[in-house]
């Protein structure tokens, strides 16, 4: 199924920072963000903060039934939409998840809510690491105006020059095409996948919420 376009929220949505450590009380979807916050955690060998969750308020029925799970990861901003779907013919409605990292979609696939709160980490976390890789292939620099930065008599360049990456079909690895598909993660499949940059996604044991 292919997830349209995650609807957003009303400025005058609940927000609720989620705490690190359980509440007595709290909603199931705060221990859901933070088992998601927890493997990417773990898989990153960094420091994830729970996510902030934000919910459209239901006294107001013009609004779409629609929350966002928050994260930071690596320094990227990464909310989750959470929203409903409706099907044809008309029955209970589907609810999908869109994630998007900078404002760029991450594609993810669900076809069952076992291990979601992995499945939903590990999309993230390869979206990461290939945004970790692009940026590496393809660093930014500071431009100077080359009509009036000074020349040298030895014409050095500023900086050296990037190192070419290798082409990404070499023996043994997987085209870029092909490697997208693994950015779609499907439920139901505890195997470890290799992208076409040599990411390896970690063996996790599963986190009980």
């Amino acid at each position: 199924m292919s997830v349209p376009e995650p609807p957003s929220l009303a400025a005058d949505a609940y927000v609720t920072p989620i705490t690190a450590e359980p509440r007595v009380g709290e909603y199931g979807v705060h221990a859901f963000g933070r088992a998601v916050a927890s493997h990417l955690a773990r898989a990153l060998n960094t420091a994830v903060q729970p996510p902030t969750y934000r919910e459209n308020r239901r006294d107001q029925r013009n609004l779409p039934k629609a929350s966002t799970l928050a994260l930071t990861v690596t320094g990227h901003d990464v909310p989750i939409t959470i929203f409903d779907v409706p099907t044809q013919p008309p029955r209970r409605p589907t609810t999908v998840y869109a994630i998007t990292l900078d404002g760029q979609p991450v594609p993810f696939e669900t076809a069952t809510t076992y291990d979601l709160d992995g499945q939903l980490a590990r999309a993230v976390w390869v979206a990461s690491r290939r945004r970790h890789h692009a940026d590496r292939r393809h660093p930014t620099h500071a431009t100077v105006d080359a009509a009036s930065a000074p020349r040298t008599t030895s014409d050095v360049p500023t900086h050296a020059a990037a190192t070419p990456s290798p082409p990404d079909n070499r023996p043994g690895q997987r085209t870029q095409t092909s490697a997208l598909a693994y950015a779609a993660v499907r439920s139901g499949r505890n195997v470890r996948r290799r992208t076409a940059e040599g990411m390896r996604w970690p063996s996790l044991a599963p986190i009980h919420i």
